[in-house]
């Protein structure tokens, strides 16, 4: 991703027990979930992310799509 306000280790993505989980790394300029229109920072342990959920990182968004088989 070509954007200035992300870090080389801006934020993590685990998949555990069929669960898509994101975490921030400590960034500067934060990990966000947009829920509803409203910027929640995600901090402290991973949170779970769902299905259709957008994550913003500096000034990108990612909308994040689960295939199931």
């Amino acid at each position: 991703i070509q954007d200035r306000s992300i870090s080389g280790r801006h934020c993590q993505f685990d998949l555990r027990n069929e669960r898509l989980y994101l975490k921030d790394l400590n960034s500067t300029n934060g990990t966000y979930l947009i829920i509803k229109k409203e910027k929640q920072r995600v901090v402290g342990d991973s949170t779970v992310v769902r299905n259709g959920d957008v994550i913003l990182l500096g000034e990108t968004e990612l909308t994040i799509t689960i295939y199931e088989d």
